[in-house]
C-alpha cells in the first residue's frame, strides 16, 4: 500500500516537473529549466545532477534501492535527458552529451520485466540515441 502510494505520489510530481520544463523549454527560460531539474533531483531523489554524472550506476542504484527503483531510475534518467535537450539547445554540445549518456546508463540496468515501464523505457532509449548518437 505505502509503495503504491509512494509511486503515483512521484508520477504526479515528475509529470509537473516535466510539464514545467517542457514549457519553460519552449520560452527559452533555460536558466529556470535546470533549477526545476536539479531541485526536482534533490527532493525526490535525494541526489544533485552533478552528482549523478559522476557516480557510477551501481551506487546509484544503491543510493535509490527498494522495490521502486525502476521506476526511480526511470525518473531520473528522464529528467537527465530532458537536461541533456536544454544543454543542446543552448549550444553546449558536451553537457548535453555527458547527460544523454548518463540517461542510457541509467535505462540500461532497469528491470525490463516492469511491463509498465518497458513501452516508456524503449521511447526514452530512442530518444536518447536520437539525440546522443543522431541516428
Amino acid at each position: 500500500m505505502y509503495e503504491n502510494d509512494y509511486i503515483l505520489r512521484l508520477i504526479r510530481q515528475m509529470t509537473e516537473v516535466i510539464a514545467k520544463l517542457v514549457l519553460n523549454k519552449k520560452i527559452k527560460n533555460y536558466d529556470f529549466c535546470h533549477e526545476i531539474t536539479d531541485t526536482a533531483l534533490k527532493e525526490n531523489f535525494g541526489l544533485s545532477k552533478e552528482l549523478l554524472l559522476k557516480l557510477p550506476v551501481t551506487s546509484i542504484k544503491e543510493l535509490i534501492g527498494g522495490d521502486t527503483n525502476s521506476q526511480a531510475l526511470f525518473f531520473i534518467a528522464r529528467l537527465l535527458f530532458h537536461e541533456g535537450e536544454i544543454f543542446d539547445e543552448e549550444g553546449f554540445k558536451a553537457q548535453s552529451s555527458a547527460y544523454y549518456n548518463k540517461s542510457l546508463e541509467l535505462l540500461s540496468v532497469i528491470d525490463d520485466d516492469h511491463d509498465e515501464l518497458s513501452e516508456y523505457i524503449e521511447h526514452l532509449r530512442t530518444s536518447v540515441n536520437s539525440k546522443y548518437f543522431g541516428s
